[in-house]
């Protein structure tokens, strides 16, 4: 046995080894050649840049109101785009009457400017050239084949449709019908019957392909303005390739803090948390490289974080649960299997509850929301196969070394836990003041001032400055914020895709008066000369640029926000019980003001990172207070508690997973110190919403949801021990049977 669970464990660490060196370095094996997975991860457009194009629309010969079209066209492209997988591109509204489309990872600009500039007017007209019906009477259209195996379009059409397409087709038998999509004619059959279903196909499709990007753009409706194409740019990354370095430095960094904690406070436990926490980044990166329609963004590695901290976390229920029956005098075989059962629904409610977060954040959601919630899904589902399956089974091969030291396995492994070391329920009061402190400066401070939004939800000014010669960020961004400019925004471009002058696009947060743009261009171009050494530079335009994060976007994330909240509480009433549902959500939307009160306090410029930063804390949150619920949930099954009052349950439960919760918090929040303390602005602004968050969800994990639970659970016990309570019960059951 001792040999056998040697050599599995051995084998185990050499496969994730191995696979740790492809996905670092790459494979060459024969005539293939396995690139390193960081070249085939798709990377968002704030890590890699992409591709930048601007449109103005046109207004509406019909006389229709323009800037309905505005927002509806933007609405339209931001269909197509997510249909083709660029969830993660960001659309504006520029001026007036410009649009202005970013989208990352482009590899064929191309067909990106034939899918957004191709307006889609699908319409379907008798030989006299009248319109029958058009685009707005399809219900449904796909690509498929037909008994010849060619491709067509299969479509259905609406009860209008329809029945003006039977009539048609009624009067017009033995003559043809013309498909044209934007006047060019696609196919044109000739009427052999009243056609009265509503359905049929659209022939002569060059390829499948073809098919499938006209049903797209069929299904996706004509554009309200029509466009016209200004210019088209190839941009850098936001965050500029020193910040991705440090970033990824930092969390290096972060991770390898962590696994040192694992060792030094689990021994030989810790040791397997870490070989499966790297089999975890292993699987990760290889999932991530390979679904479709992946992006690694910002918000995507805030994803990856709370995914990461949900893996530790599991660890560190399971070790707690084995130190738990070890400390009993059991041996560590039996130990182990039992802290499994124990913690098994621990970590699945937990999970679970994020896995909803995730679909509800993933199927309403919409550019880098979506891009958080399928970050966050998959990363949800590798965490528990690294705890659940690799975690186990090199902990079950370890024990079989034949190791039996306790120390071995725990920290101080003779000290026995002191329960009941913190009163909850009898110091809430000096917590819930303390919340009641921050919420209230919140609340004033956004009377005075209000939230510091940056340039994603207000918009600003948009410059093109040009240069000669390279450039770099830094010093741009320096000359910009001497001028008075707050929240600046670099980003490098090319004048068109593939050209060589140098040009940098630049936001800033404030809005300039034509007026003032002159001596503003004069101040900055003399401080880029004078100070900074740049000869022949220029800033060829001034333009008032919307919100990256507009309305529709915020109003998305506030519904998934709701949505997942409301399916989260069915999920831990029918789990657990109506008290801990309410208590849960009660303590996510306290946690969520508590880091929104603090941004304010401390004015923290907001971008598109603090909805990441609020979506992650919605999952750790969450997950933090089911851990709890579960503890309560198994003390109140135990008889040897069934005369403990509520409140001493909520103390006892809170004190028995202590440990676990000061550990969880300290490792996922040395992830997040190490991006805030190594990371340049626009990481600061990203990671410390998080801290906030991440120690406003562990306090109130302990000294809100705990205690709501308690009170709310002994009003409904009281309820329902009132006279005739039980029989107004059982009266109502006896009516839902019938």
């Amino acid at each position: 046995m001792k040999k056998r669970s040697i050599f599995k464990f051995t084998l185990m660490v050499l496969i994730i080894a191995l696979l740790s060196y492809v996905a670092v370095a790459g494979f060459p094996f024969g005539i293939y050649n396995f690139k390193p997975l960081h070249e085939n991860i798709k990377q968002g457009l704030d890590l890699q840049g992409g591709l930048s194009i601007l449109y103005q629309a046109k207004p509406p010969e019909d006389g229709s109101d323009f800037d309905s079209g505005v927002v509806g066209t933007i609405a339209k492209q931001r269909a197509r785009l997510d249909q083709q997988g660029y969830t993660e591109a960001t659309i504006t509204r520029q001026g007036g009457d410009r649009i202005r489309i970013e989208i990352p990872d482009v590899h064929d600009p191309q067909q990106v400017i034939d899918i957004l500039g191709t307006p889609a007017k699908l319409t379907f007209v008798d030989p006299d050239g009248t319109v029958i019906i058009d685009g707005s009477h399809v219900k449904r259209a796909q690509a498929t084949l037909d008994d010849a195996q060619k491709p067509v379009i299969a479509f259905e059409l609406n009860n209008e449709g329809a029945t003006k397409f039977a009539e048609a087709t009624q009067r017009l038998i033995g003559q043809k019908i013309t498909i044209k999509l934007d006047d060019e004619e696609l196919s044109s059959p000739t009427v052999n019957s009243v056609i009265a279903g509503g359905q049929g196909v659209i022939e002569n499709m060059e390829s499948t392909e073809k098919a499938e990007e006209l049903a797209e753009l069929i299904m996706s409706g004509a554009l309200p303005l029509e466009l016209e194409q200004l210019e088209v740019r190839s941009i850098s990354a936001t965050l500029g390739e020193s910040a991705l370095r440090m970033s990824i430095i930092a969390g290096l960094i972060g991770l390898a803090l962590l696994m040192v904690f694992m060792l030094v406070y689990y021994r030989l436990p810790g040791l397997t948390a870490c070989i499966a926490l790297a089999g975890y980044m292993v699987i990760m990166l290889f999932m991530l490289a390979t679904i479709p329609g992946v992006q690694l963004t910002l918000p995507g590695i805030a994803g990856i974080i709370l995914s990461i901290g949900m893996a530790v976390d599991a660890n560190v229920i399971i070790f707690e649960r084995f130190k738990d029956e070890l400390r009993t005098g059991k041996p560590p075989k039996t130990a182990l299997r039992m802290g499994f059962s124990k913690a098994f629904s621990s970590i699945l409610d937990s999970n679970i509850t994020t896995v909803i977060a995730a679909l509800v954040l993933m199927f309403f959601g919409t550019g880098p929301i979506k891009g958080f919630a399928i970050t966050l899904l998959i990363g949800i589902l590798v965490s528990m196969f690294s705890a659940l399956v690799l975690t186990r089974s090199l902990l079950k091969w370890t024990l079989d070394f034949g190791v039996r030291k306790k120390g071995a396995y725990m920290f101080a492994p003779d000290k026995q836990k002191k329960l009941e070391r913190i009163g909850v329920t009898k110091h809430y009061k000096k917590v819930w003041v303390f919340s009641g402190i921050v919420l209230l400066a919140g609340v004033v401070m956004f009377f005075v001032g209000g939230f510091n939004w940056g340039i994603d939800f207000t918009g600003g000014t948009i410059m093109t400055v040009s240069f000669e010669q390279e450039y770099k960020e830094a010093d741009l961004s320096d000359a910009l914020q001497k001028a008075g400019f707050s929240n600046v925004q670099v980003n490098k471009s090319a004048a068109e895709v593939g050209g060589e002058k140098t040009l940098a696009t630049v936001r800033v947060k404030e809005i300039i008066p034509e007026e003032q743009q002159a001596d503003m261009r004069g101040q900055i171009e003399t401080t880029l000369k004078d100070t900074y050494h740049y000869e022949n530079v220029k800033i060829d335009d001034f333009e008032t640029v919307g919100a990256t994060v507009g309305g529709e976007l915020t109003r998305n994330a506030v519904i998934a926000v709701l949505i997942a909240s409301a399916l989260i509480l069915c999920y831990i009433w029918i789990r657990f019980e109506l008290a801990s549902g309410i208590a849960a959500v009660i303590a996510l939307v306290h946690d969520v003001a508590i880091m929104a009160a603090v941004c304010c306090v401390v004015r923290l410029t907001l971008n598109s990172s603090f909805i990441a930063a609020i979506l992650t804390i919605v999952g750790y949150s969450i997950n933090n207070t089911i851990i709890i619920f579960d503890r309560i949930r198994e003390n109140k099954r135990r008889s040897d508690l069934a005369r403990m009052s509520n409140a001493r349950l909520a103390d006892l439960s809170v004190n028995e997973t202590l440990t676990r919760t000061i550990n969880t918090s300290l490792t996922t929040l040395v992830m997040i110190l190490g991006l805030y303390i190594l990371g340049v602005d626009s990481i600061k602004e990203f990671s410390l919403p998080i801290i906030v968050g991440l120690v406003a969800g562990t306090y109130s994990s302990m000294f809100v949801a705990p205690v709501l639970w308690s009170k709310l659970a002994s009003r409904l016990e009281k309820g329902n021990s009132k006279p005739g309570a039980a029989q107004k019960k059982a009266k109502r059951a006896g009516a839902a049977g019938k």
